[in-house]
């Protein structure tokens, strides 16, 4: 983060404690001092998530051993029969290989997807 953003967070990280400390409503406090309301939600939701990433510990979970599958037997299709694979990833996209698959190919959609989950 360049200089001046950092100088600029902490600035509006400081007008932020200010507002927690005065138990004053946004509005009022945002009239006090003369900035926008938005500008201070925003800020005040940047604070949170900052102090929210420092105070959550360090995520010790492993990686799952086990990926369920499921294979279901090739349709007919306008006559000729078209093998392939079809993974559904939980967030719902659906990735779909039409004729023989490489298995590296498919082992590198299913576990490259499970290292960015984790």
């Amino acid at each position: 983060m360049p200089t001046r953003r950092l100088e600029k967070q902490e600035h509006m990280f400081a007008i932020v404690e200010q507002y927690l400390q005065s138990h004053q409503a946004q509005r009022e406090f945002c009239r006090s001092i003369s900035i926008p309301l938005s500008t201070l939600q925003y800020w005040h939701k940047k604070y949170r998530l900052a102090k929210s990433k420092l105070s959550s510990p360090p995520s010790t979970t492993a990686k799952p051993s086990f990926i369920p599958m499921s294979i279901s037997v090739p349709s007919l299709i306008s006559g000729s029969l078209h093998p392939g694979v079809i993974i559904r990833y939980p967030n719902g996209v659906m990735v779909r290989i039409h004729g023989a698959p490489d298995t590296r190919q498919i082992l590198e959609l299913v576990h490259g997807t499970l290292d960015h989950a984790i």
